[in-house]
């Protein structure tokens, strides 16, 4: 794709395996910048062994202050502490995005601990080669409006005016409504899924 005005550069589409024990298939990941350069963002794209995952843009800059603040580089960090770093709720997300961080090289699993990591020394190498590619044009995913956030703004828009609110329907009904969140939203619906988050069968 040419780089004409580009909203970001993506600059690498990898694939990284997970690190659970009985995790499945492999998670597809981005390696994005601005288009000046100076800024690396992750993005995780598609995950083939399913559980839910957030496709929002991660800068690099908050992973290695999480990091900092987290403890010294030969401290292990509990992979938990990840999930700082992003704003959806998603509990695969910080598994997930330790897997990309050791794939790249940027973090190692702890021997003996399958969910601690320390940081490597190859940081700054990493960046100056990831900000080396030509890379290509990227677009985020955008996030679609809820259904429900959807009807807020037409009753505010005057549409509908003069109706009463229809009461809650049983909880029977609730299945339904699902469906067509999920129909504006491109997602299921789940407790720990907020909109921009795709999801597939299991948890990691």
């Amino acid at each position: 794709m040419p780089l004409e005005t580009p909203e970001l550069i993506s600059l690498k589409l990898g694939q990284a395996a997970k690190n659970g024990k009985n995790a499945r298939g492999l998670l597809s990941y981005r390696v994005v910048c601005s288009v000046d350069r100076q800024d690396i963002s992750l993005v995780l794209v598609g995950n083939e062994g399913g559980g839910w995952f957030s496709s929002e843009l991660v800068p690099l800059t908050r992973i290695e202050g999480m990091l900092e603040s987290d403890g010294s580089d030969d401290t292990a960090i509990p992979v938990n502490a990840l999930r700082a770093v992003f704003v959806s709720r998603s509990a695969n997300n910080a598994g997930f995005l330790a897997a990309v961080l050791v794939t790249e090289g940027l973090l190692e699993l702890t021997e003996g601990s399958p969910r601690r990591y320390v940081r490597t020394d190859s940081w700054d190498r990493w960046k100056r080669a990831m900000l080396s590619e030509q890379g290509e044009s990227f677009a985020p995913e955008v996030k679609k409006t809820p259904i429900l956030a959807a009807l807020e703004v037409a009753q505010e828009d005057g549409q509908g005016t003069g109706k009463k609110r229809k009461k809650s329907r049983p909880a029977g009904n609730s299945a339904s409504c699902a469906q067509m969140q999920g129909e504006v939203t491109d997602l299921p619906d789940q407790d720990s899924a907020e909109p921009g988050e795709s999801a597939n069968d299991s948890p990691e």
